[in-house]
C-alpha cells in the first residue's frame, strides 16, 4: 500500500479520506484491515479496481452498493453476499 508504507503506526485514517489509498496485490492484509473499519465505523467509502472492471460504494447509513458490467463477476458477488444473508435489491 503505498499512501501508508511510510507513515507512522498512529496513522490519522480521517487525513486519509483527502486522497486515494492505493493497494497492491501484495497488501491484501492492509486493504482487509481498513475495509474492515469501514464497514464497522459506518464510513462513507469508494473501492474500485483500476481496470474499471468493479466499483463498490459503501455510505454511512447501512447502503452498499456494487456495480460492475461483468456479468460472472456480479454473479459471484450476489451469491457471496446471500451466503452472510445480505439482502439484495437487484441482480
Amino acid at each position: 500500500m503505498r499512501s501508508l508504507r511510510s507513515s507512522p503506526a498512529s496513522f490519522n485514517l480521517w487525513k486519509a479520506h483527502t486522497r486515494p489509498l492505493l493497494f497492491e496485490r501484495t497488501d491484501e492484509d492492509a486493504f482487509v484491515s481498513i475495509l474492515c473499519m469501514v464497514f464497522f465505523f459506518s464510513w462513507d467509502a469508494s473501492i474500485f479496481d483500476l481496470t474499471g472492471r468493479l466499483l463498490l460504494q459503501t455510505s454511512h447509513d447501512g447502503w452498499l452498493d456494487v456495480r460492475t458490467n461483468d456479468k460472472a463477476l456480479a454473479k459471484d458477488i450476489a451469491v457471496e453476499l446471500e451466503s452472510y444473508r445480505v439482502p439484495l435489491l437487484a441482480r
